[in-house]
């Protein structure tokens, strides 16, 4: 059976759907989690919950606007439908 990393692509989107409340969030954060541990590549996420930035590991950037995910090539990117608003 396949592991995640292998099924995600490298370079591309990829689109994680489902039912509210099934795990999509934790998904993309456990997928960014597993890039980090196997290629060293670090992450950059639009928006999370302001009680959350100080949780989020070092190797985490965060971002206020979709624009500013330009400055960060070769980062695993992650945009929560919940952050769209902003």
């Amino acid at each position: 059976m396949k592991t995640w990393l292998e099924i995600l692509p490298v370079s591309g989107v990829v689109g994680i759907l489902g039912k509210r409340r099934h795990g999509m969030t934790a998904r993309a954060y456990h997928s960014a989690e597993e890039r980090y541990r196997d290629a060293g590549t670090p992450a950059v996420v639009l928006g999370p919950p302001p009680a959350l930035i100080d949780k989020f590991p070092s190797w985490f950037t965060i971002v206020s606007e979709l624009g500013d995910f330009l400055r960060y090539p070769n980062h695993t990117a992650i945009i929560d439908e919940g952050s769209l608003p902003l």
